[in-house]
């Protein structure tokens, strides 16, 4: 018997059956929010930071140095027994003799008292360490603006690797409806005896292919969302739907740097002043500033060093108390270094071959970028001219195929014909995609260098 329960759950369940299921809202992210996201949580970045304020921090302990210190200092020393004991024996023949006297030594003794210590002179070693400091607070600057910039780039390729992901995965899409589609005809011909089984295995294996295509193309598309998710610092499972850019936005953004895709090949002397305000141009002379302070510091060790101390103190008794006699010294102290046996002579050329060596490799790593300025700058300009050759390519390949499709139906052509058409027509949009996002990913490589565009510094 039907009961009005078991009804109503059938009815349910049949709702569920036929309905489709709601999927859960992809959230929409511009590429300028996604870069936002991985400057935020990418560890790399944040570790970067946390060394530059440990640098700040640095400096002002460098130039504390240079400043007077004082310290405050309370002792207690307790004693054993016998030891007091004998310290004081002879107390008792003297307190005989009618004369009153401290302890030798107390069971316990407390000793309280300040003292101060001033640099007058130590042959440039603390001004050494103070621009040592400054110079690692620099490159501690520089290496975290380097990793902020490396991130972005990478979030971009991230970002654009999801939208290539889906582009192509449309291209193979419409590759399988439409295989998919001649199979069919190819069947129906069949049935109504105008063509042979040999279209129909034709279009078969077409279509056969076309899916494996599909599921590579459906398997890249996870992947990519996968390493944007990892990237920005995001669970893994986050449904992100990135907004897609296009030809205009490309060639709007591609006009700040118009001077750099020229015919000509960008010139030494203007490489370098894009590079400039570059941190990754910069880390190099923060290396050899380091060192150079530390030539300053080892021939420090030349020159004599003056230094003044002082205490003020009260005597140390077995009272808790400071209350009784006090006592206060000033000492200067002059060091001069006679003999080392070439130790400061050694520490010294060590220190400066050291300085020679990140001076050249400062100069290394500056050509270097200039080079890579160079090609990046060469290779947006190559890609560029690239994609214009995709989108002729595109346009032309759409319109032969479209011709071939109205010379298959009115069967003039055959099936191989339709196919090689249509081939190529796919790899031609598979061709535009790639050549768009390499030119996007080229663009962003060359920001990483330049910063901001030309255009935009000679605004400012």
């Amino acid at each position: 018997m039907i009961t009005p329960q078991s009804f109503a759950r059938a009815i349910v369940l049949v709702l569920m059956l036929v309905l489709p299921q709601s999927r859960a809202v992809a959230e929409p992210i511009t590429m300028q929010q996604a870069v936002e996201l991985a400057r935020q949580n990418n560890l790399a970045v944040r570790a970067a930071s946390e060394n530059y304020q440990a640098a700040l921090w640095g400096v002002r302990s460098a130039r504390a140095s240079l400043f007077p210190s004082v310290r405050f200092s309370s002792s207690m020393r307790r004693v054993d027994p016998d030891t007091y004991d004998r310290a004081n024996a002879s107390l008792v023949f003297l307190e005989e003799m009618g004369i009153d006297v401290e302890p030798f030594l107390y069971e316990t003794t407390y000793e309280t008292g300040f003292s101060a210590s001033v640099p007058v002179f130590n042959g440039g070693r603390l001004w050494g360490g103070v621009g040592f400091a400054g110079a690692t607070r620099d490159a501690a600057l520089h290496s975290f603006e380097s990793a902020a910039r490396a991130i972005e780039v990478t979030a971009k390729e991230a970002y654009l690797a999801v939208l290539r992901a889906q582009a192509l995965l449309g291209v193979a899409r419409d590759a399988v409806s439409a295989s998919e589609k001649r199979v069919r005809e190819a069947g129906r011909k069949i049935e109504v005896g105008v063509s042979g089984r040999s279209e129909l295995l034709r279009w078969e294996a077409q279509f056969a292919e076309d899916r494996t295509l599909l599921v590579d193309a459906e398997n890249s598309l996870v992947l990519a969302r996968l390493q944007l998710a990892n990237i920005l610092g995001l669970p893994l499972d986050a449904d992100l739907e990135p907004e897609d850019v296009s030809r205009l936005e490309l060639k709007a953004r591609i006009e700040g740097f118009v001077g750099l895709t020229g015919d000509d090949l960008v010139s030494e002397a203007e490489a370098r002043r894009l590079l400039a305000s570059n941190p990754d141009f910069l880390v190099p002379g923060d290396a050899a500033g380091i060192e150079a302070c530390e030539v300053t510091i080892a021939r420090g060790a030349f020159l004599p060093s003056l230094n003044v101390q002082g205490s003020y103190g009260w005597k140390a008794d077995g009272d808790i108390k400071p209350d009784n006699e006090v006592a206060w010294s000033v000492t200067a102290l002059l060091e001069v270094p006679v003999f080392t046996s070439f130790k400061n002579l050694a520490d010294y050329q060590m220190s400066r071959r050291s300085h020679f060596a990140a001076v050249r490799m400062k100069e290394d790593a500056e050509r270097q970028m200039v080079v890579g300025l160079q090609a990046a700058a060469a290779t947006l300009k190559s890609r560029l001219r690239a994609l214009d050759a995709a989108e002729r390519f595109v346009a032309q390949s759409e319109e032969h195929f479209g011709s071939m499709k109205n010379m298959f139906g009115q069967g003039m052509i055959s099936d191989n014909d339709l196919i090689d058409a249509r081939v190529v027509y796919d790899r031609s949009r598979i061709g535009y995609i790639n050549a768009l996002y390499d030119c996007f990913i080229s663009l962003a490589e060359l920001e990483q260098l330049v910063g901001k565009s030309p255009a935009v510094e000679r605004k400012q």
